[in-house]
């Protein structure tokens, strides 16, 4: 299965570490968690794939305890 990239603006960006964190935590804080799909997810992992495994928990957490 392809993975989709388009959609969320967020996806379609190379992000840091640090602004990828940052802009998942705030699309995840607005209430979006229900539209980032398992697919968007993991998109967004593929992604910022920089980022440090302590963020990828933190949004985990964020994703798996809305």
């Amino acid at each position: 299965q392809h993975l989709n990239l388009k959609g969320p603006a967020i996806l379609q960006q190379p992000c840091s570490p640090k602004t990828g964190t940052i802009n998942l935590i705030n699309l995840l804080n607005r209430g979006h968690a229900t539209v980032i799909t398992i697919y968007g997810y993991a998109s967004l992992l593929l992604i910022c794939s920089l980022m440090t495994e302590e963020a990828k928990l933190t949004i985990a957490s964020k994703i798996f305890t809305k």
